[in-house]
């Protein structure tokens, strides 16, 4: 394939049919606009209606965005073509030449009909796309005429594997075949290894059946007994030599026991991590390449295919059966699942690809795809058959908008490598290289940072993903100020040169320098545009939600007013565990434990000090119990309701003292609604208080929007602690992240479900390889993650740093183990480019006094 054409600018972007575009973006440059000016371009120049036009994105939220960015641009573009003020924007620009070319009145109709059709145009999520096509296109779809309520297919998921383990639970004597191999995993890694199975697109690799055949051939063995006897080692009782023998006997022994297997695979393997220790030195001076040596790494994979056989095929036996079993349990229930919808449509296509991709292509001859890089290999194969012909040419036009950058969505089934083939493809490039979103001395230390901390965004040096200097907007003026003197270096790297030796020690104590921090930045005299900063204007970002709750408390104390937004489930909060231990006293009055704990919570309001006195004061007992007692039966006269509203008010005055008491009173009122909804569900309050008890242990992994935490309107005037993902597609005045030197690598026992690009698909594997690859594209996602990270700000970042070399359990880290972070400062600190950045400041300590 020829290189793509380079196009500068928006106005050249070719968008006649038979081509592919390629938009790739940076974190505040502009896609949105862009987008609704392509937009405006596709009604007027290739005089498309709204109905014809698909602009899809990632959620319901950024649809509707759209929607309305596209809508307000087609009634700037009607006023300006009436007569208004047209300014010197590249839009308007455009609009002007068009109107000299005497099309005022025709663009005018257009555009009146276009505003006249919007709502019914394809803007939306790729999902919702889906949906449409079966709603829209039954027969060629093959889709029942009524497709049925859309569910989030999670919980069945959950139920289904519940039944499997309930199933090989009860089977009586010992299991057998597949549920043999499955028992022995256990419940929590085979609820792991079927979860990431039944992803969409995932198939599980099965074992290599060569490498199986040629450990059970006697010959085999036999020639293994012969090649290390021929060999010289270093000493009789090598370990090479040693683990040789005994994959040899192993062969000799009928290859059978699986487990032994993979004993042998790693006991080979770690004999191999000095390998020219283990042979003659003779042997070493005369041979260029030694052939046991090539054997003995060969052997490693062959020996692990042999152990992982038996578990890989139990997983692609039960992956079957349980997408079987979720189709069936949809279809009887009439509903249809996120994951359904995208399959079923891509079926749909592969099966009837040409009537179904023709049909579609008739009726939306382009496609304007943004966040692109959050797309799965499912919904890009789903595009791709739309937007190509039967014999593999090109149809209509696809414009993909992304920003690699911020593809940090690999845990909800985001693909880089789909996108990296998508951009293979495309015959146009268009790069936004300009940040209007970023005052220019912040976008000017961004520029330093990556030029000397390394622009590739990998521990590969070669890895495609980069990230290259952007131009700042000449026209930002609004400028961060602290005691009226301009910020000329709005981006701080405070690194702490000795910091306490535990890790949740040192989270603890850059958790407190942050509350310390904002509490200095707000007394500091610090303004924005000359407007003094205010609680509002500040973020800080953490990876994990806990960090957030903590540091909430944390500034609570400090008189701080601040929010974890995002959506979080209202089961998760402290009130919902309060509520669970009051509702159990109440149903249990007589349980002096459950009465003591009820007491110690805010909501029962008793200290130490009153509890303790208990023990001895009768009275004060006896008024408890009576409390707890009449709490009861308020519930069974009147209902949940009535009881979490009478505890709001037994516990008003030290509700109201807190500094969260808008949101206590908010997240309360609002789990008593929902108990009192679903106790119409169940048959007694130890049913309900069962259902509170499991909708807890969901907790933040809920998402459902009635029992997601309800943003109440003094929110927006708060201290905004958002996790890193929840960031993504927000900016804020001055952001702080205390804690991206935490955020390393998980374990070792993560499932690798990667790209093959054989066949395009995800696949299963479990073999060192794959679990070593899926670390390194986990810390390529992390790399992103920084960069998301970084890019919020609009005026200044504050980043803690530690040691970048310090050591983990006595030894240094190294990729993919570490923090990016730390892997950029070490580059820093090791160029001469560390010297030529005038808009970084770097600082020792958490200097902060405690406030």
């Amino acid at each position: 394939m020829s290189a793509p054409r380079s196009v500068p600018d928006w106005r050249l972007l070719g968008l006649e049919p038979g081509g592919r575009s390629l938009i790739e973006a940076s974190a505040g440059t502009g896609k949105t606009w862009t987008i609704s000016v392509l937009y405006l371009r596709l009604l007027l120049e290739r005089a498309l209606s709204p109905r014809q036009i698909v602009v899809a994105t990632f959620t319901e939220a950024a649809a509707q965005e759209l929607r309305e960015r596209i809508r307000a641009r087609i009634g700037w573009a009607l006023a300006r073509l009436a007569g208004g003020d047209e300014g010197e924007d590249p839009a308007a620009q455009w609009l002007r030449a068009r109107r000299g070319q005497a099309q005022a009145g025709v663009d005018a109709a257009r555009l009146r009909l276009a505003l006249a059709e919007l709502d019914l145009a394809p803007i939306g999520t790729l999902h919702g796309l889906c949906r449409r096509i079966l709603h829209e296109y039954p027969l060629a779809s093959r889709a029942p005429l009524r497709l049925g309520e859309l569910v989030d297919g999670a919980q069945l998921e959950q139920e289904l594997l519940d039944d499997l383990w309930r199933t090989l639970a009860q089977t009586a004597g010992e299991p057998t075949g597949h549920a043999a191999v499955a028992w022995s995993l256990g419940r929590r890694t085979l609820d792991r290894y079927l979860r990431e199975a039944l992803a969409p697109g995932v198939t599980v690799a099965p074992a290599d059946a060569t490498a199986q055949a040629e450990l059970a051939d006697p010959a085999f063995a036999q020639r293994l007994h012969a090649q290390v006897a021929a060999t010289r080692f270093a000493r009789s009782n090598s370990a090479l030599r040693t683990r040789l023998l005994e994959v040899a006997d192993f062969a000799a022994a009928g290859a059978a026991d699986r487990a032994h297997a993979q004993v042998l695979a790693e006991g080979l393997a770690k004999a191999l991590e000095q390998p020219h220790k283990q042979f003659h030195a003779s042997l070493l001076q005369t041979q260029a390449h030694l052939p046991m040596l090539e054997q003995a790494q060969r052997l490693v994979p062959v020996l692990e295919a042999a152990a992982l056989a038996p578990t890989l095929a139990a997983l692609a036996h039960y992956q079957h059966e349980l997408r079987a079993r979720i189709h069936a349990r949809l279809a009887s229930a009439g509903e249809l699942s996120f994951n359904a919808l995208i399959e079923r449509v891509q079926a749909a296509l592969h099966d009837n690809a040409q009537d179904l991709g023709a049909l579609l292509h008739a009726a939306w001859p382009v496609a304007l795809v943004d966040e692109f890089q959050d797309t799965d290999a499912l919904q890009y194969d789903i595009l791709d058959r739309i937007y190509r012909a039967g014999d593999g040419t090109p149809r209509g036009r696809l414009v993909m908008i992304g920003d690699p950058k911020q593809a940090i969505y690999r845990f909800r089934g985001g693909d880089i490598d789909a996108y990296l083939a998508a951009r293979a493809v495309a015959d146009e490039h268009m790069t936004l290289a300009t940040n209007f979103r970023s005052a220019p001395a912040y976008v000017a230390a961004l520029n330093e940072l990556y030029a000397a901390g390394g622009r590739v965004l990998s521990a590969d040096p070669a890895h495609a993903i980069r990230c290259d200097e952007v131009a700042a907007d000449p026209a930002r003026r609004e400028a961060c100020t602290a005691a009226g003197v301009a910020c000329v270096q709005p981006l701080q790297i405070h690194l702490l040169e000795a910091p306490p030796d535990g890790q949740e020690e040192r989270i603890e104590a850059a958790l407190a320098a942050c509350a310390n921090h904002i509490v200095a930045l707000l007394d500091g005299g610090h303004a924005i545009g000359g407007v003094p900063l205010q609680p509002r204007n500040i973020a800080v970002l953490a990876h994990a939600r806990r960090h957030l709750v903590r540091l909430r408390e944390l500034l609570h104390r400090r008189r701080v007013p601040c929010v974890v937004p995002g959506g979080a489930s209202v089961f998760a909060s402290e009130w919902a565990r309060e509520l669970q231990v009051l509702l159990y006293a109440a149903l249990h009055p007589g349980d002096v434990r459950a009465l003591r704990a009820a007491l110690a919570t805010r909501l029962g309001g008793h200290n130490w000090q009153r509890l303790r006195a208990l023990g001895t004061d009768d009275p004060a007992a006896q008024q408890a119990g009576r409390w707890v007692h009449e709490l009861g039966e308020l519930w069974r006269r009147r209902g949940v309701l009535a009881l979490v509203q009478a505890l709001i008010e037994h516990a008003g005055a030290a509700l109201r003292a807190g500094a969260d008491h808008e949101r206590a009173l908010t997240d309360l009122r609002h789990l008593g609604e929902l108990l009192q909804e679903h106790s119409a569900q169940v048959t007694g309050g130890d049913e309900l208080l069962a259902w509170l008890a499991r909708q807890r242990e969901a907790g933040d992994a809920r998402r459902e929007g009635d029992e997601r935490e309800l943003r109440i309107e003094s929110d927006t005037a708060r201290v905004s602690l958002l996790t890193l993902h929840a960031s993504k597609g927000l900016e804020f005045d001055i952001v702080l992240l205390p804690l991206m030197w935490a955020h390393a690598a998980p374990g070792n026992d993560r499932v690798a479900v990667l790209h093959d690009a054989a066949s395009g698909t995800r696949r299963l594997r479990l073999d060192a390889a794959a679990r070593e690859r899926e670390r390194c594209e986990a810390q390529d996602e992390r790399h992103r993650l920084l960069y998301v990270a970084l890019t919020r700000a609009r005026h200044a970042c504050h980043v803690y740093a530690l040691p970048p070399t310090r050591t983990q359990r006595g030894t240094v880290a190294a990729d993919p183990q570490r923090a990016p972070l730390d892997a950029m400062l070490e580059r820093l600190c090791a160029t001469p480019q560390r010297d030529a950045m005038p808009h970084v400041r770097r600082a020792t300590g958490w200097p902060w006094p405690q406030a």
